[in-house]
């Protein structure tokens, strides 16, 4: 009975690929795109023999050839070593702030919705304010007080994020706790932590997936942007937002320096947006139909 059951979720499960292959087919290269960069990334070392960090200036601006598939920087850096590598950075800090904003505002809007009263009007005006600030500014203002870094760029990415993830939960657990099968486990005794981690948790984790995944696109394209500005990782750890900046001085004499990082954080960026509109409407029932 096991093995039929495994089999049979083994076939649905086959069944819905197929079905959101054929249906999404931008977003399927989409996701096969950010596969290979997670591949790279992980394998780089791999991948390509040369250090991303170690000048060699007698290669100097070598154009892409078959010892440098991408070229080399001003300091005779393979771009391509350093394209891989600071995928590594580049995709950290957006799973890992879309990742922390998640748990956070999915806590926000669980406790906001579900105790409502004062608790709701503090935690929603807390939120409101976080909001009024654009997201950009606002991550450059905390990247700026606490000091150029990985983590702070995540926490400042992260902080950014939290009220979008908050105001949506919040608004899916009203919905919620005003159904019969709530009522119902409280009036049997159940607590405030037994409802939350039985009945509105799991009933949260698809919209929360959804939106983490549209989300991802604008964390990736803000930590470029604050590592453009020198905000985020410091030199010579590299990262596609840090390369266009530096590469941005020789855009006359060589573009494939600035290009060819600008080039991926926009493919990266289009490749989740479709992967996060196609997750959408897959799961939205009515958009299903």
């Amino acid at each position: 009975m096991t093995a039929q059951t495994d089999s049979t979720a083994t076939s649905r499960l086959q069944r819905d690929v197929m079905r959101f292959t054929r249906r999404f087919r931008t977003a399927t290269i989409g996701i096969i795109f950010v596969l290979l960069v997670i591949t790279g990334a992980i394998f780089a070392p791999i991948v390509t023999p040369y250090n991303p960090t170690m000048p060699r200036i007698p290669e100097r601006f070598e154009r892409p050839s078959l010892r440098h598939m991408l070229g080399t920087d001003d300091l005779g850096r393979d771009i391509a070593a350093r394209v891989l590598y600071g995928a590594r950075t580049t995709l950290t800090a957006g799973f890992a702030s879309v990742l922390l904003a998640v748990l956070l505002g999915g806590a926000v809007g669980i406790l906001a919705g579900y105790l409502g009263g004062w608790v709701d009007n503090l935690l929603m005006r807390a939120m409101d304010i976080i909001l009024s600030f654009p997201a950009i500014l606002l991550s450059i203002l905390i990247v700026a007080s606490l000091g150029p870094g990985m983590v702070n760029l995540i926490l400042a990415i992260a902080f950014s994020l939290v009220p979008s993830f908050a105001r949506m939960v919040r608004s899916v657990v009203l919905g919620i706790v005003t159904q019969e099968h709530i009522t119902a486990a409280q009036a049997l005794g159940a607590g405030g932590a037994h409802i939350i981690r039985l009945h509105l948790i799991p009933n949260t984790l698809p919209v929360l997936l959804v939106q983490a995944t549209a989300t991802m696109a604008v964390a990736i394209s803000t930590g470029a942007a604050l590592n453009y500005l020198g905000l985020g990782v410091e030199p010579p750890m590299p990262d596609w937002g840090l390369m266009v900046s530096e590469g941005q001085k020789h855009v006359f004499s060589a573009a494939y320096i600035p290009l060819i990082p600008g080039v991926f954080i926009t493919l990266t960026v289009l490749s989740v947006n479709f992967v996060g509109d196609a997750l959408r409407d897959f799961l939205d029932p009515v958009l299903k139909r």
